[in-house]
């Protein structure tokens, strides 16, 4: 198990496999092994599923189009304040996190978030027509890792987000039911976040935003 010490506690991030025994990750910065990683691996998967969803015509997933190789060499000035992150399990890149510091939060005047990005397990760990997933509970263990570095960065566990399709709004949403629905603030509409793309994303988007308790909440699910 990998164990993360922080001053709100000492934590161990894992994830599950198909038996439901239970796998420490490593979360760490993205590097030359991520990039050699996804443009292997995580390509082949994609282009594979891209393909099929083509083929067979239901709307394809969103991480299909995802091109996170590129993310790692952007160099661009309006992009420096990306913090990208991949998570291991073993030698199996179990999924990916990209954040941004200090989002002004929208239900707290005054304070700020820490806003996602990208948060998303492998291919390898999403259930397609064609596989099924490797380990499961990968972006749960991301969300509450999000939560420490929020916590970490002075920001009191916060954290914001857009979700990005149905399914990703979905899955929000019943990870704040498991948590007696005090996760998140009432969902907002027509939010825009501090990407430099954020203008031209599709504003009907949900903006979702965690509460300080309900975050903790999470991030005490993996407490040591």
């Amino acid at each position: 198990m990998s164990w993360v010490k922080t001053n709100a506690g000492e934590y161990c991030f894992a994830v599950e496999d198909r038996d439901g025994e239970a796998f420490g990750i490593e979360i760490l910065p993205s590097d030359d092994r991520a990039r050699e990683h996804f443009q292997s691996v995580w390509q082949r998967l994609a282009t594979c599923a891209e393909w099929y969803y083509k083929k067979e015509n239901p709307p394809p997933p969103g991480w299909v189009a995802w091109k996170p190789w590129k993310w790692c060499d952007d160099k661009r000035e309006a992009y420096a304040l990306r913090q990208k992150f991949v998570a291991w399990c073993g030698s199996s890149l179990a999924g990916i996190l990209n954040v941004w510091p200090r989002f002004p939060s929208v239900f707290e005047e005054g304070r700020h978030t820490l806003y996602f990005e990208h948060v998303a397990a492998s291919p390898g760990n999403v259930k397609t027509e064609l596989w099924d997933r490797r380990y499961t509970g990968v972006g749960q263990a991301l969300l509450a890792f999000a939560v420490k570095l929020s916590y970490d960065e002075g920001l009191e566990g916060r954290l914001s987000l857009h979700a990005a399709d149905p399914v990703a709004l979905g899955f929000y949403r019943h990870l704040d039911q498991k948590l007696s629905g005090a996760l998140f603030h009432p969902e907002r509409n027509g939010m825009t976040g501090p990407t430099p793309h954020g203008a031209h994303d599709d504003p009907t988007r949900t903006y979702l935003e965690t509460t300080q308790k309900g975050a903790m909440q999470l991030l005490g699910v993996y407490r040591v």
